[in-house]
């Protein structure tokens, strides 16, 4: 089942949440989650650190992949 932070009827997530593994390992999370990276690496560029960028470039492939992996197991299991 596709989990976002806050369901549908409004209410906040569990506590559960914020431990460790706590979130749904889902399309929309991994989403969130590359777009944090996205930002991050805009202000690595803005600032000038160039050799962290490519350690980041690098883990933003492993989660793009892992986005649209887990968007098509999504989509055939008809949650996505």
């Amino acid at each position: 089942m596709s989990e976002s932070l806050v369901s549908s009827t409004g209410n906040p997530p569990p506590m559960s949440y914020y431990d460790f593994g706590g979130r749904p390992q889902s399309a929309i999370n991994i989403c969130c989650l590359i777009s944090e990276m996205e930002g991050t690496y805009q202000h690595l560029k803005f600032m000038g650190f160039g050799e962290d960028m490519e350690v980041l470039a690098e883990m933003k492939k492993r989660y793009y992949k892992l986005y649209f992996k887990t968007k098509k197991e999504e989509k055939n299991a008809g949650q996505g």
